[in-house]
This record gives C-alpha cells, sequence and structure tokens, in this order.
C-alpha cells in the first residue's frame, strides 16, 4: 500500500513530466509551499490528462479511471481519489 505523500509525489512527477508543472510560476510555488493545485491552472487537455494518468498508471502498476482523474480536478483530489481506490483494491 502507498502512502499518500507517495502517492502525492507520484501526481507531482507526472504533472512535472506532462503538464509542465515547473513552468507554471504560480502552480510551482503552491506546490513548494505544500498548497493544492487545481488542473485548470496547469491548463491539461485531454491528451495530457491521458499521459498523465498511464505515467501513473504505470508507477502504481494499476489501471485507473480516466473520468474519476478528471473529475478530481487537482493535485489533492487526484491523491484523494488514489487513496481510495488504493483501499478498494
Amino acid at each position: 500500500m502507498t502512502d499518500r505523500a507517495d502517492l502525492r509525489r507520484i501526481v507531482l512527477d507526472a504533472l512535472r513530466a506532462h503538464a509542465g508543472l515547473d513552468q507554471t510560476p504560480e502552480a510551482a510555488r503552491k506546490i513548494a509551499i505544500g498548497e493544492d493545485v487545481a488542473f485548470s491552472e496547469l491548463d491539461m487537455d485531454s491528451l495530457t490528462g491521458m499521459e498523465v494518468a498511464m505515467q501513473i498508471e504505470s508507477d502504481l502498476d494499476r489501471d485507473l479511471d480516466l473520468d474519476e482523474i478528471e473529475q478530481a480536478g487537482s493535485v489533492d483530489g487526484l491523491v484523494d481519489y488514489l487513496a481510495r481506490q488504493q483501499g478498494d483494491d
């Protein structure tokens, strides 16, 4: 079972790799101080969302529901979804 801190790191790594998290100054500042970042702040499109989801699926070795990821709406929302899904396994 992966703890919340590791889930957050996995999500952030995927967003850095595919959604330019570090290239968005306000989002990078929020992450640095532990605040949540909405996906809308990253200007993610559906292809980017799919790339992020695929990396997270690979990192966690499990299938994810793309609609749930989109509905999560933010970094913390996605971490919450992943933690809940983990509990369902």
